[in-house]
């Protein structure tokens, strides 16, 4: 701080205009809270992703056993057949 020009509207050593006098404050920086939101979501999409790469493996292997046990059933059912 220095002491006050002629002009007498000066409060900073910056400041030569009134206007510049009123607006001495400093201005804020913006977040960049919205980068590591997307971020986030991303990686929430990946797990999603994964998840459902899961899930349908598991269908998928829940009817290839399901059908095994058709056709079992079905041998089964012709062998008995055959052998009457």
């Amino acid at each position: 701080m220095t002491p006050c020009p002629s002009n007498g509207y000066a409060k900073t050593a910056y400041a030569r205009t009134p206007f510049e006098a009123l607006n001495t404050k400093k201005k804020k920086k913006k977040k960049k809270k919205k980068k590591k939101k997307k971020k986030k979501k991303k990686k929430k999409k990946k797990k999603r992703k994964e998840k459902e790469k899961e899930k349908k493996k598991k269908r998928k292997e829940k009817e290839k056993e399901k059908k095994k046990k058709k056709k079992g059933i079905n041998h089964l059912i012709s062998d008995i057949t055959i052998s009457f």
